[in-house]
């Protein structure tokens, strides 16, 4: 009643024309049969739609009103892709790194548990542009460790460097040949000592080629 809907059990077993499960705890439970699969909707952007700078990314809701999602394969011409997907709101985003000018085909098929398949195809359009689709540094402010994650639209070297309010360098790292990272800054400075607290400036550069770009922000070390 707290959640007014049913929740799977996820250690459940079908042999000889037995159902088996483990009841972790007292309550109500009931054996359904789920013939309906998931559902694919709210594409973005549309069939044949543009992925703009602004929203670098597509969107699709996958739902599942029986015993829940099971499996996502998300295929990008025909080869495998990641994402990422939150269970909660049943969203999946799918960020087109690395991938060339032009016009591409993009498949979503869904499992249920109870092996119920959905499947949807669209196609979307890329420019050919290199840009930081984000940045991100957290905990901010830190006590220990800080991340700074980072997506681009291309391939490229990345190099990080951290100065205190001074302008004086305190740390910089480098990651090669990468598209999708993640700094671990763990609050010590290029001799390997601790940092002081107060506030230091990041900045995270990639390049490719000929071409540099790169975003700013400010970490608060408590």
């Amino acid at each position: 009643e707290e959640i007014e809907q049913w929740q799977p059990i996820d250690k459940t077993s079908f042999s000889g024309g037995m159902v088996e499960s483990l009841i972790p705890e007292a309550g109500t439970y009931a054996l359904f049969a789920d013939l309906d699969p998931p559902i694919i909707k709210d594409v973005f952007p549309v069939d044949f739609g543009e992925v703009s700078l602004d929203k670098f990314y597509i969107e699709a809701k996958i739902l599942d009103a029986g015993s829940g999602i099971s499996q996502i394969k998300l295929l990008v011409d025909g080869k495998e892709a990641n994402y990422n997907y939150d269970a909660v709101q049943g969203l999946l985003t799918y960020y087109p790194v690395n991938v060339e000018w032009g016009l591409h085909k993009l498949e979503i098929i869904a499992t249920d548990r109870a092996g119920n398949v959905k499947s949807l195809s669209t196609n979307f359009i890329t420019q050919d542009f290199f840009q930081f689709i984000s940045v991100r540094a957290y905990p901010n402010p830190a006590r220990n460790n800080v991340n700074i994650e980072f997506k681009l639209t291309k391939l490229a070297n990345i190099n990080l460097r951290i100065y205190n309010v001074s302008g004086d360098l305190v740390y910089n790292a480098n990651i090669e040949n990468s598209a999708d990272g993640k700094f671990i800054w763990e609050r010590v400075n290029n001799h390997g000592k601790k940092i002081a607290s107060g506030a230091y400036i990041y900045i995270i550069e990639a390049s490719l080629y000929d071409t540099k770009i790169r975003k700013r922000g400010v970490i608060a070390v408590i």
